[in-house]
């Protein structure tokens, strides 16, 4: 991994938007229900383990001067800082499209919405490998 870290990094992100296709299809296909969430649960454990292996390559190739346990945590604090942003914005979205009425909650156009933030988040996710491959295309040779 250490030789082609983009290539395992565009791979995870493959895997982990095939987990998020997956999960939001459970809901619409009950019955693969089972191999679906299996397969969003192997898909994102891979996800996992690649893009681990990368961020510690990353890691070690930008500490200088013996400073990778400092690169590490100001890298981990960092995206522990996007989650929880994130998170907000997510909760502060879905409070404007719930409503109550007669004592039942209902949520307006929710599948519309999870449509939109999951082709948003795949479009960006993919804009930015190719934007990465426009900086530096030998990169992905």
């Amino acid at each position: 991994m250490a030789s082609e870290p983009q290539k395992y990094r565009l791979l995870a992100d493959i895997m982990n938007d095939l987990a998020l296709l997956s999960d939001c299809l459970v809901p619409r296909v009950l019955e693969y229900r089972l191999p679906l969430l299996c397969f969003s649960g192997v898909s994102r454990a891979l996800c996992g383990v690649m893009a681990g292996a990368v961020g510690a390559t990353m890691t070690a190739h930008f500490a200088k001067r013996g400073n990778l346990a400092d690169v590490s945590a100001k890298s981990s604090s960092v995206g522990t800082v996007a989650q929880l942003v994130g998170t907000m914005v997510q909760r502060l979205l879905s409070l404007g499209v719930e409503f109550n009425m007669l004592g039942w909650n209902f949520s307006v156009a929710s599948d519309n919405v999870e449509s939109i933030y999951l082709g948003d988040f795949i479009y960006t996710n993919i804009s930015a490998h190719i934007i990465e491959l426009q900086v530096d295309p030998h990169l992905f040779c």
